[in-house]
């Protein structure tokens, strides 16, 4: 029986996820990691498809500290009021998530080839 798997049907959101990624893909391949920026990127590409980290895009967004902010600060910036404990596991991901909708509201070409798969 072959199974069917389309790649980059999955979308990730993370918040300067270059460290979670790689101890992701530390944990699913139990192998070294790459040694290359370019080999490591591919890799990403590979296990995750489409992942889109917060603090690379907000970069590229207008009044956004140019990167250098937190996902605290940026959920300011954008207004945003969460709810529940700072820095918990279910907190930091529906505030990431919502900062992604948020972000995308503000700017439509989010999803674009210069921000997916791209960490900072």
């Amino acid at each position: 029986m072959k199974l069917f798997c389309q790649p980059y049907s999955s979308k990730y959101v993370t918040f300067h996820g270059l460290y979670d990624t790689a101890f992701v893909i530390k944990m699913i391949t139990r192998a070294p990691l790459p040694n290359t920026l370019n080999d490591f990127s591919d890799l990403v590409r590979t296990i995750f498809g489409q992942i889109y980290d917060l603090k690379y895009i907000s970069r590229f967004c207008g009044g956004l500290s140019q990167g250098e902010i937190g996902v605290v600060g940026l959920s300011r910036l954008l207004n945003f009021e969460p709810v529940g404990i700072r820095h918990q596991a279910a907190y930091d991901s529906l505030l990431i998530g919502a900062l992604f909708n948020k972000m995308k509201q503000r700017r439509h070409d989010i999803e674009d080839d210069r921000s997916a798969s791209a960490l900072y």
